[in-house]
């Protein structure tokens, strides 16, 4: 997931973006992010929000850093 998205506005914004257009992800090291299942769910998508926040936040940070040791 680091990989496809860089920073917070980025995740949220493709992430919505997939879902919207019908577009299946699938995450293999987080599954629970998969939009192949069931998102009718309200509370799933309130987890999905928060592990996407979470994530961004890593990844940013991640980023930020590794343009640092440049």
């Amino acid at each position: 997931m680091t990989r496809l998205f860089r920073n917070m506005v980025d995740i949220k914004k493709e992430y919505e973006w997939f879902n919207v257009n019908g577009t299946n992800i699938q995450f293999l090291k987080e599954p629970m992010l998969n939009t192949t299942t069931d998102t009718s769910d309200v509370m799933r998508q309130e987890i999905n929000d928060i592990i996407l926040t979470i994530l961004g936040a890593f990844a940013q940070k991640e980023r930020e850093e590794i343009r640092l040791r440049q």
